[in-house]
């Protein structure tokens, strides 16, 4: 199939999508329920259409019944896993037309040729990164984006969180940072980085930017290493 090339790198704070573009309906076939909210708040965040499967028989149910634009197909799912559901939607007409996205937590070359020979047009790994689902959105369907206005510099800067850097937080406060984040609750979220505004105000401007940007795995990235939450 022909890959779409973006025009541009997808780079700082993405708020809704540019004007004129068709309104994608996006698939996701996910079975573990925190994966499937945050891409779907990802996705809904800049406007597009989602509807979740929690296995592949539903994926490919709801390929027939709504006709989506691209599909986000996890690796591994109970009743029907990814590879099979990929081959039975390629099967099906309009099936050859469709974006599918395999999601996998796997690094190995191996898999991922597998996946591309079995039906699959791209792949992400897990945790999902913000940028790189955008940036694989406007590479597979050519998805145009709105930024919010910011300083050119500081929109290029890359965000680095690590290990140390909450190193200063009491325990209970990681604790409760780790419980939000899992809970997908934003307020929640919201509420427990501000706690760590007096603390450390670097620190909360830099959990701030990634929670805004619903980039959640990379601060329990950094929560649980070398600093287990217990």
């Amino acid at each position: 199939m022909d890959v779409v090339k973006p025009d541009v790198v997808v780079r700082g704070e993405i708020v809704g999508l540019a004007a004129g573009q068709p309104e994608y309906r996006i698939l996701i076939v996910e079975d573990q329920l925190e994966n499937q909210l945050l891409l779907a708040r990802l996705m809904k965040n800049v406007g597009f259409q989602v509807k979740v499967a929690d296995n592949g028989q539903l994926g490919v149910a709801l390929f027939q019944s709504w006709r989506p634009h691209l599909i986000w197909m996890d690796r591994r799912m109970p009743v029907m896993d990814g590879l099979e559901a990929a081959k039975r939607i390629r099967e099906l007409p309009g099936g050859t037309d469709v974006k599918i996205i395999a999601v996998t937590a796997s690094a190995f070359t191996e898999q991922r040729v597998e996946m591309l020979d079995g039906g699959m047009d791209d792949f992400v790994r897990k945790p999902y990164r913000f940028n790189e689902i955008y940036e694989t959105l406007s590479r597979q369907l050519g998805v145009q984006y709105i930024y919010a206005e910011a300083d050119a510099l500081a929109a290029e800067e890359e965000v680095l969180l690590t290990a140390e850097m909450l190193a200063v937080l009491p325990q209970e406060l990681r604790r409760e940072l780790s419980d939000a984040l899992v809970s997908l609750d934003g307020e929640r979220i919201g509420a427990v980085i501000g706690q760590v505004a007096s603390v450390d105000s670097k620190l909360h401007k830099t959990l701030l930017h990634l929670a805004e940007n619903f980039d959640y795995p990379a601060i329990l990235n950094a929560l649980q290493t070398n600093q287990p939450v217990t």
